[in-house]
């Protein structure tokens, strides 16, 4: 379990939490959160709930986007916008 998984149980009372919540946990920069949840992931201690990913609309990727400077991060979720949001 990674210092991001420890933090996400100690403070974020519902399983269920938002980029905003994690740059807070983790403020130290996009790349390490990044790499963090990427490894979190991973190891099976972060589910993404991908059923959830087809009622995303433009708004919600715009502020997601506005939570990240790192270019890939970027990259990543202007690609999956593509994918999902008509």
């Amino acid at each position: 379990m990674n210092r991001l998984t420890k933090n996400i149980i100690a403070h974020i009372p519902n399983p269920l939490f938002t980029a905003k919540e994690l740059a807070v946990l983790e403020p130290f920069s996009d790349n390490v959160r990044y790499a963090l949840v990427k490894r979190a992931i991973a190891d099976g201690d972060i589910l993404i709930e991908e059923d959830q990913l087809s009622e995303m609309t433009h708004a919600d990727f715009d502020e997601l986007e506005g939570n990240y400077s790192s270019r890939r991060v970027l990259r990543f979720l202007a690609g999956l916008k593509q994918e999902i949001v008509p």
